[in-house]
């Protein structure tokens, strides 16, 4: 061991080694075993229709946010949704927990 810290060349060759061995290790593994790093969510989007976007929001919009928001399931919960009523149609942004499945979620 002391023969092999006496040269720092050595030292750098046994770390290049372990980082090569590392990165090949990493390109090995299967996507399965990789963490969910992104968030589930699901946009939903609707037109008025001949609605307006209040008269849409009055009689529909109200209710389908607290339904989106009420979604609770084996695989999947609802954190938070962000709806938008725009000129021309009604959409959601639904975020779900990050430990929802994705496919459950869609």
């Amino acid at each position: 061991m002391k023969s092999i810290l006496s040269s720092p060349f050595r030292v750098y060759l046994v770390i290049a080694i372990l980082a090569a061995l590392g990165l090949w290790a990493g390109t090995t593994l299967p996507i399965s075993l990789f963490p969910n790093s992104a968030q589930p969510w699901v946009n939903v989007s609707a037109s008025y229709g001949s609605l307006s976007a209040v008269e849409f929001r009055r009689l529909y919009g109200e209710r389908l946010e607290s339904e989106l928001l009420a979604i609770r399931g084996r695989y999947a919960d609802v954190e938070k949704v962000k709806a938008d009523y725009s000129a021309e149609d009604f959409s959601a942004r639904v975020d779900f927990t990050w430990e929802s499945d994705p496919e459950a979620s869609l």
